[in-house]
Formats: structure tokens, sequence, C-alpha cells
């Protein structure tokens, strides 16, 4: 019997240590179709628009926030410290600047308010305001 509580215990302790799924998110009415590479494109400043020619504004989540590990790994193909020499470079040099960075929270709000937006959120926050064109 405690062999079967302890086993119990530790599956509930691994699975609640697994991350969830990133979605990149935009406004419902944003008919823009995306390949992964074009999103990345848009995260890394390399890409101003949408494929409908709409301009396209990324937005990140805050480093503490939950899923933004994720989103450097699986789409942009770097870690935190990377990301961060990467956007300081081209601060640097006047090339551009990075995404805003905001909570989860204020990521649906803005993007639920504006068709110009790109973000992403872990999958079990997404409300009806804002649409998910991938899933990481």
């Amino acid at each position: 019997m405690k062999t079967k509580a302890l086993m119990l215990s530790l599956a509930l302790t691994f699975s609640s240590l697994a991350s969830a799924d990133v979605v990149i998110i935009v406004h419902p009415s944003n008919e823009t179709t995306l390949t992964e590479g074009e999103i990345k494109n848009i995260f890394l400043g390399k890409l101003n628009s949408f494929s409908n020619g709409s301009q396209a504004i990324a937005i990140s989540l805050t480093s503490d926030s939950g899923g933004f590990d994720h989103f450097l790994s699986a789409l942009i193909g770097r870690s935190p410290a990377q990301w961060k020499s990467y956007w300081a470079n081209k601060a640097f040099t006047g090339e551009m600047t990075p995404p805003r960075q905001v909570n989860t929270s204020e990521m649906i709000s803005l993007i639920a308010t504006n068709p110009n937006l790109i973000g992403f959120v872990e999958d079990k926050d997404i409300p009806s305001t804002v649409k998910i064109i991938h899933k990481l």
C-alpha cells in the first residue's frame, strides 16, 4: 500500500512539473497564415508583416512567465541568454528594439484588442478573445 501511495505521489509531482505546450496567438479577426519560419522571423525582427500585408508586431512573455523557455527552445532555437544577447546587439547597433515583454494576462488583453499583435502563451491560458495560429 505504501508503495502505491509513493508511486502515485511521484506521478503527480512529475506531471505537475511537465510544461504545458505553447501556442502562438493573434487577434480573432486576423486571417493570416504563417509558417513556423515566418513566425520565428517576426519574433526575431526579420519580418514585420503578416501574410495579408498588415503590420505584424511581436510581443513576448516576460522571462519568468510560464512558456517563455519552451517558446525560445522550440521556435527560436536559442537559450534565454542567447535571446537576451541577440536583442542587446540589435538595440546597441540601432537596428531595432526587442519585443515588448508582458505577463500572460496582459498578453491576452493586448492581442484581443489589436489585430497587428502576435504573441505566445501556454495553451492552458487561451480565452476565446484570441486565436491560435500555431502550436509548439
